[in-house]
């Protein structure tokens, strides 16, 4: 059993219009990024750069003149060479000489696709991909959703505190409250709440879904809920996420208390349609949404009460033999987590309930992401196991 703070992250540090109540206000948002989206073919080493009096930077290609956006500066950096924690302190038209400088080294003779957006006459350049760089859309993601919340009305964005009360607030009524036992610092009727939960920007997306209809019982008095996290990337370097798991209370700034059966699963845009990588993830995803909370009791029981082995070391043994990734190492330190610190609420650590609690917990004390998703991926296909 562990923590999981990353839709908190995202309350705590998302812009106001980057906000949204409803997952179609979302939709419609990312989907008029797309329309207001412009591509053309360029070759990096034909652009030239210039800085203007107000401080903005410009990409000159050929024709056009465009606004180079934060993210846009920091991918044509790194791909250039050149310091962005230097450059992006310096004067415009000083930054807009060195990338030009940086160019003359430039070598590579492949176009890539420049994405800008048509923004106030200005047309910005946001970011560019190469030619096997595949785009999963925002808004196609969010078409998903919204078929999933009509097809299962238990599907829902738990309800948060406003971040601050300058942006939209509102009073929390019985709809909007979970139903489901919650801790003292869940959302009551009566509180403030704030657009929460539901999260995009030109360039990513974040959702967060609670279904509460079906709690699933695991010995203690609240049991079990399911819960998804969803998060896209449109610019390079990023990938398709879904984290799925189940948890006891969500509180008022989105920290998931109690959370087991951590898995996530991800897809990278190189080479892929939407289509692929969607259905790609509802192999996995759809049927957990859909199934019955009889089957994950029995699963539970299953995964608390087998035993993988008498001692540490066979219980090591037994999953390293399942050739999922996970080091010996690794293995060792989540059996010792749970023998001598968290059993009480994790259960036996010769257990596959107990390792795979105490490997989320591991991973999510982790500070590389890289490590953290490596782990989330093995837990999950552990949870898969038919013990």
């Amino acid at each position: 059993m562990t923590d999981l703070y990353k839709a908190s992250n995202q309350w705590a540090t998302r812009p106001a219009d980057e906000r949204f109540w409803t997952l179609q206000e979302m939709r419609d948002q990312c989907y008029e990024y797309y329309d207001k989206r412009t591509k053309r073919e360029v070759f990096l080493k034909d652009l030239n750069f210039n800085g203007d009096a107000n401080g903005e930077l410009y990409a000159n290609d050929k024709k056009d003149r465009l606004k180079v956006s934060n993210w846009g500066f920091k991918q044509l950096c790194g791909d250039l060479g050149a310091p962005v924690g230097y450059l992006s302190n310096l004067p415009s038209s000083l930054t807009s000489t060195l990338l030009n400088h940086h160019l003359c080294d430039y070598s590579s003779r492949n176009p890539v696709t420049l994405i800008g957006l048509k923004n106030n006459g200005d047309e910005v350049f946001r970011f560019y991909n190469t030619p096997t760089y595949t785009r999963i859309c925002n808004y196609q993601i969010c078409d998903q959703l919204l078929e999933v919340t009509r097809r299962d009305k238990g599907w829902r964005v738990p309800p948060a505190q406003p971040m601050n009360m300058e942006g939209p607030t509102r009073v929390a009524t019985r709809q909007d409250v979970l139903k489901g036992k919650n801790n003292g610092l869940s959302i009551k009727v009566g509180d403030h709440i704030g657009p929460a939960g539901l999260y995009a920007s030109d360039h990513d997306m974040f959702a967060f879904l609670v279904n509460e209809e079906h709690r699933i019982p695991d010995g203690t008095d609240a049991g079990l809920a399911r819960g998804i996290l969803i998060s896209n990337f449109e610019v390079p370097g990023y990938a398709f996420k879904v984290c799925r798991f189940l948890y006891r209370y969500v509180c008022g700034n989105h920290i998931v208390w109690g959370a087991e059966n951590v898995a996530t699963f991800r897809i990278i845009h190189v080479n892929v349609s939407f289509q692929m990588a969607w259905e790609a993830m509802a192999k996995e995803l759809q049927g957990w949404l859909d199934r019955s909370s009889k089957e994950d009791t029995d699963k539970i029981k299953r995964l608390q009460t087998y035993k993988l082995g008498d001692d540490l070391e066979e219980v090591c043994d037994k999953i390293y033999s399942f050739g999922f990734g996970i080091t010996h190492k690794q293995l060792e330190n989540a059996y010792l987590k749970v023998h001598l610190e968290t059993s009480d609420q994790d259960g036996a650590p010769n257990t596959p309930w107990g390792m795979v609690n105490g490997l989320t917990r591991l991973s999510q004390g982790s500070p590389y992401a890289d490590e953290r998703t490596r782990l989330e991926t093995a837990v999950g296909r552990l949870m898969m196991v038919n013990f």
